[in-house]
């Protein structure tokens, strides 16, 4: 049975894209509890305050889940890329030794 090679070029291409996408995300995210701040001056009150913090509660629970599954997937991705460049230095020394 023949192995798969692995382009590391091609995940850390991956790792960009995912690194991208979280700066994104997180500027949303920033935009979104701006936009929430700015809702105080516009809505007052009980039910104001009430919707505030229902909202920072979504986004202090569920949005920053995302965010935090993004960096464990960027991490993964970065040790994956060190496995694999270690393992192509080694593969590199044995055939050239």
């Amino acid at each position: 049975m023949a192995l798969k090679t692995t382009n590391v070029n091609e995940l850390k291409y991956y790792k960009s894209q995912l690194e991208k996408t979280r700066k994104l995300y997180e500027d949303t995210i920033d935009s979104l509890i701006d936009t929430v701040k700015m809702s105080a001056i516009y809505w007052q009150g009980f039910d104001g305050n009430d919707f505030r913090l229902k909202v920072y509660g979504f986004i202090g629970k569920d949005l920053n889940c995302i965010s935090k599954e993004i960096n464990a997937e960027i991490e993964y991705l970065n040790k994956l890329i060190i496995v694999l460049e270690n393992a192509q230095e080694q593969i590199k020394n044995r055939l050239n030794g």
